[in-house]
């Protein structure tokens, strides 16, 4: 990962973690998904810059804890990221 989409990562995981969720997701092309695992509560394909920003915010809404902490990514190649 090149030190500028590990910079970008870094950003949107303390943008998310501040439930500032606009400002994560606007790396984001408006095509990207966000897919979940199957046991994951609202489990889903979620498609567009949009989608990903509300189901954010409805985990967070819906979750005990007030939201989760991001603090690390799958080894995955990311996509969507711009």
């Amino acid at each position: 990962m090149t030190d500028i989409r590990a910079e970008r990562l870094r950003a949107g995981y303390a943008a998310m973690n501040a439930g500032d969720f606009e400002a994560a997701a606007a790396p984001l092309h408006d095509d990207a998904e966000w897919i979940d695992p199957p046991d994951f509560v609202g489990a889903g394909r979620h498609v567009g810059r949009e989608a990903i920003v509300a189901f954010w915010e409805s985990y967070r809404r819906r979750s005990r804890s007030g939201g989760w902490r991001c603090t690390r990514s799958s080894t995955s190649t990311p996509t969507g990221a711009s």
